[in-house]
C-alpha cells in the first residue's frame, strides 16, 4: 500500500481510460489477464535439485500455485512452462541439445520472460494509443505525454 493512494480509484481511472481510448472489453481484459499473469509468473519459485549434480539444475514442484495460476491466466500448459523455465535448448547446424540450467539461470530466464512479456504488451498499448490518437488532417495543436 502507498500512503494516500486508493487503489481501486486508480483503477477506475485505468479502466475509464480504456475505455475513453477504444480499447475494448475484450482487450482491457485481456490486458489485466497479462498482468496478472506476469505478477504471478514473478512468484513462481524455483529450487535447486532435480537430477545430475543438485547445483546444476533446478525444478519448479507440480503444486507450485503462482506457476499454475499464471498458466491458467497466459493459457500456456503447466508442464511445458515447468520445464522451459528450468532448460534450455541450444540448437546448432546438426543437433538440438536440451540442457538444465542452475538456479540462478532459471531465475534470472523467468525474470526475463516476465520482462518480455511486459514489454511486449507495452509496445501493443503504446500502439493502440497512437493508433486511437491519430487524426486525419492538419494538426494545429499537438500535445505530447511521456
Amino acid at each position: 500500500d502507498i500512503d494516500n493512494v486508493d487503489d481501486l480509484k486508480e483503477f477506475k481511472k485505468t479502466h475509464e481510460s480504456f475505455k475513453l481510448l477504444g480499447f475494448s472489453d475484450s482487450d482491457t481484459e485481456k490486458i489485466y489477464r497479462i498482468l496478472a499473469g506476469i505478477l504471478h509468473l514473478g512468484n513462481v519459485t524455483i529450487r535447486q535439485g532435480g537430477g545430475r549434480g543438485d547445483n546444476e539444475t533446478s525444478v519448479i514442484n507440480d503444486d507450485d500455485g503462482a506457476l499454475l495460476e499464471m498458466c491458467r491466466l497466459l493459457d500456456v500448459e503447466p508442464d511445458q512452462m515447468r520445464r522451459w523455465l528450468c532448460h534450455r535448448k541450444i540448437v546448432s547446424m546438426r543437433e538440438s541439445i536440451v540442457k538444465p540450467m542452475t538456479l540462478q539461470q532459471a531465475e534470472q530466464s523467468r525474470d526475463a520472460l516476465a520482462k518480455c512479456i511486459y514489454s511486449n504488451l507495452f509496445d501493443w498499448i503504446v500502439y493502440q494509443i497512437n493508433k486511437a490518437l491519430r487524426v486525419t488532417g492538419k494538426i494545429h495543436k499537438f500535445i505530447g505525454v511521456l
